[in-house]
């Protein structure tokens, strides 16, 4: 399994992909895309709750959180084939993925006000 990163036309958004039997699928970390899928996901009667998937990565966070992270690029992938994707083959490999497309999509910090002073 390997990790690509991806730009698009558009610089401000950097796209993450994990090879899962030689696809290539690309996460979606934004804030709005993970929003919509899980509203989406939740209308389809699947009971995802991401904000509480994402402090600890488990098989059973994993799974809902890539389900999600994929939607916005590969939006035909349903849950169910998405989750059944995750395995405990490559699951560590997705979860350290899914921690660089989340890592990737946070702005850059600004400095604090003391900071930027000194480097006057």
């Amino acid at each position: 399994m390997s990790k690509n990163k991806v730009v698009h036309a558009d610089p401000t958004e950097d796209a993450v992909s994990v090879a899962i039997g030689g696809v290539d699928y690309f996460l979606a970390f934004d804030l709005e895309s993970l929003a919509q899928a899980e509203a989406e996901l939740n209308n389809e009667g699947h009971n995802v709750n991401l904000l509480a998937c994402m402090p600890v990565q488990t098989l059973s966070t994993i799974r809902p959180l890539f389900a999600a992270a994929v939607r916005k690029y590969q939006p035909k992938l349903g849950y169910e084939a998405a989750v059944k994707l995750v395995t405990p083959i490559n699951a560590q490999s997705i979860a350290v993925t899914l921690l660089d497309a989340w890592n990737s999509s946070m702005p850059e910090p600004e400095p604090a006000e003391g900071n930027a002073k000194a480097a006057e």
